[in-house]
């Protein structure tokens, strides 16, 4: 018995070791990962400018030795029913539309990954993108390139919506006319794609209509005829045509010049068949039952402004005392503000200063003590200052009373003109002035400075500086005044 166990237990693993070099193992056949592969969206069809959405689930069971996995979207270029037997290394079949890795860790490696979601990938659907149908694939690798896995799958993608367009030069003609001014038909299309070939047709009815319902869908082949058949460019976006349709009764086809609606339609085909459709209406009449035609409304000319000077609205007669004041008791406007001043404040100020050189006058002459010179002098402040007085009260009134006889003997049509001429007629009296008073202060300067020592012509030289240099300073200031006041007055006005 001793002996016989130590051979029954030789003999087991003996069978053992047989058995499993015999069967193969159920888990080492089995791939470590699995892929599902799905649309994010539930159509299956797709239009040049539309997203595929796709999505990569993996799965894979405990005892993963690698760090990552790789994975890889790819899109076929070409059409087929059944997947394309080239392998997607060959660029002339497929796209590779996106490269990524999927990392693992330690937890994955133990327990394994379920439902892992990849990143998605997004296919767009170009307009150069062949019609018909495309395959999906994606595929599973470990680091070094062994493919573990792949799922495939197909969507279509189809043509989308055609935009077209159908327009006329007017709705109505006059076949009694009609030969010397044909209708222009312009039609346009704008392919989705340029991967098929699109053509489009030109039809107009043979029979003129009472009413505007649509034939064109209950049409029999003689209800419309050819005009036109194009072929659309694959390289061009938007082609557009024109035709030119003579509805006259010597045209080249007789239903043209039937009267009532004739109903034109373009039919718009991509590779043979129709995508879309537009129509449109021309009635043809006879000269007595045509609409009769609006005259177009000469526009009014619009009258030309007059220029700045003399204003048209006031005559000779309506001089500014005769005109109501701007300000109307109130400080509203820039002009009234100005008006304000320059006939309010103005005249208040010159009549202070002349009151003060009234009473700095009257103390002169009155402590003089028997000094004629000083008495003379306080004489005439007084009088200066009375004649300041006068001008602070009437300066507003001598410029318009100016104006008025300026009007009056020129011609000037209105107080505006007058005042315009008035304003050139003292700017050139200020310019003649200033040229004389600065030639006086030359000349002065000259006795001056060739007196050699003789004091009369030093003298008589220093007194003609001064009265050169106050000259030419009451000449400015009379200036500036006579500006303000005459645009004072033109605000007024």
């Amino acid at each position: 018995m001793k002996k016989f166990l130590p051979k029954l237990a030789l003999s087991l693993i003996a069978i053992s070791l047989s058995l499993t070099l015999l069967i193969p193992s159920k888990v080492s056949a089995e791939p470590v990962a699995q892929l599902g592969l799905s649309l994010l969206s539930s159509q299956t069809q797709f239009a040049p400018g539309d997203n595929v959405g796709i999505q990569a689930v993996l799965n894979a069971g405990p005892g993963v030795s690698y760090s990552s996995f790789k994975y890889y979207f790819y899109v076929t270029k070409i059409v087929s029913v059944d997947e394309p037997l080239q392998n997607v290394s060959d660029a002339t079949a497929w796209w590779k539309i996106k490269e990524s890795t999927y990392s693992i860790s330690s937890t994955d490696q133990s327990y394994g990954i379920g439902n892992a979601y990849l990143d998605p990938a997004t296919w767009l659907v170009s307009s150069t993108t062949t019609v018909g149908t495309h395959w999906i694939k994606v595929i599973l690798t470990s680091p070094d390139g062994t493919i573990i896995d792949s799922k495939s799958t197909s969507i279509d993608v189809v043509p989308g919506t055609v935009q077209s367009g159908l327009t006329l030069s007017r709705e109505e003609v006059n076949k009694a006319t009609q030969s010397a001014n044909p209708v222009q038909i312009t039609y346009s299309v704008t392919p989705p794609v340029t991967s098929i070939q699109y053509s489009a047709n030109l039809l107009i009815s043979t029979k003129g209509y009472a009413d505007k319902t649509d034939r064109y869908t209950n049409s029999v082949p003689d209800d419309f005829y050819l005009k036109e058949w194009k072929l659309f460019s694959k390289t061009v976006t938007k082609q557009t045509f024109t035709y030119k349709w003579n509805a006259a009764a010597t045209g080249v086809d007789p239903n043209d010049s039937v009267p009532g609606y004739h109903q034109i339609v373009l039919e718009v085909f991509a590779d043979g068949n129709i995508v879309g459709t537009k129509t449109g209406w021309i009635r043809v009449c006879n000269g007595s039952d045509c609409t009769p035609v609006t005259p177009t409304p000469t526009p009014t000319p619009t009258p030309t402004p007059t220029p700045s000077g003399d204003d048209p609205n006031l005559t000779g007669n309506q001089l500014a005392s005769e005109l109501p004041p701007t300000l109307n008791g109130n400080l509203k406007t820039y002009a009234g503000i100005k008006t304000f001043i320059i006939g309010h404040w103005f005249p208040i100020i010159l009549g202070i200063f002349a009151f003060f050189g009234i009473i700095m006058g009257g103390w002169m002459y009155i402590t003089s003590a028997g000094d004629p010179a000083k008495a003379d002098k306080g004489k005439k402040s007084l009088l200066y200052s009375i004649i300041g007085m006068i001008i602070a009260v009437g300066v507003t009134s001598v410029v318009k009373v100016s104006q008025s006889i300026i009007a009056r003997f020129s011609g000037a049509t209105s107080v505006a003109g007058a005042n315009s001429l008035f304003t050139r007629t003292t700017n050139l009296i200020a310019e003649i002035s200033g040229i004389l008073a600065f030639i006086y202060l030359v000349y002065s300067g000259i006795l001056y400075l060739s007196a050699a020592g003789n004091p009369d012509s030093a003298k008589k030289g220093l007194q003609g500086i001064i009265n050169a240099g106050i000259g030419i300073v009451i000449i400015v200031a009379a200036w500036a005044i006579i500006r303000a006041v005459t645009g004072t007055l033109a605000q007024t006005l």
